[in-house]
């Protein structure tokens, strides 16, 4: 029994030491689907050219059109089986509430998506040397989905591999089946 309680103790030990290891690799994670998922919605409002125009609000790089773009590739790469979606690039965010998908850096604190499809600036100041995201699809002034990524270190372009990955995994999180099936 001893011996147990001491595996235990070393094990708690070692538990901080875990978890600052994984604060260290880039992250995403689903922060809001709509209970009704995404893809009825995305296959009316994305269903005709242009279809929706992604945006970036906060532009850590001074690159918005870029980003832009990568985004809305990471959305078409998340619908393709669904053939027919389109998503434009749109660049920096206007603050309108048009359906849209809107990528915000270094988010502050008490901002959500919900103040981002309801048209409020919300691109806030960087955190150090990390990257901080939310990506939003907006009905309108409704959040139909919203997913954030985090990045350790803050890539020195637009067009960093890593971040590519990210935004891909952060579409595929804002398109779902009514059952909530990732696609």
């Amino acid at each position: 029994m001893f011996d147990v309680m001491k595996k235990i103790a070393r094990c708690a030990m070692l538990a901080p030491l875990f978890a600052a290891a994984c604060d260290e690799a880039p992250s995403t994670r689903e922060v809001y689907v709509s209970p009704k998922g995404t893809l009825a919605f995305l296959r009316t409002a994305a269903g005709t050219a242009p279809g929706i125009p992604v945006f970036v609000d906060a532009d850590p790089f001074d690159e918005a059109q870029q980003l832009s773009e990568s985004f809305a590739e990471a959305m078409r790469g998340a619908t393709r089986r669904f053939q027919g979606l389109h998503f434009s690039a749109a660049g920096v965010s206007e603050n309108v509430t048009v359906d849209r998908v809107v990528v915000v850096f270094d988010i502050p604190k008490g901002k959500t998506g919900m103040s981002i499809c309801k048209g409020e600036a919300v691109g806030g100041s960087p955190d150090g040397d990390k990257l901080n995201f939310r990506a939003v699809l907006c009905r309108g002034a409704e959040r139909m989905a919203e997913a954030e990524g985090r990045m350790p270190q803050r890539p020195s372009s637009a067009g960093d591999a890593a971040l590519k990955r990210m935004f891909e995994d952060a579409a595929k999180m804002l398109v779902q089946d009514e059952d909530r099936t990732p696609n």
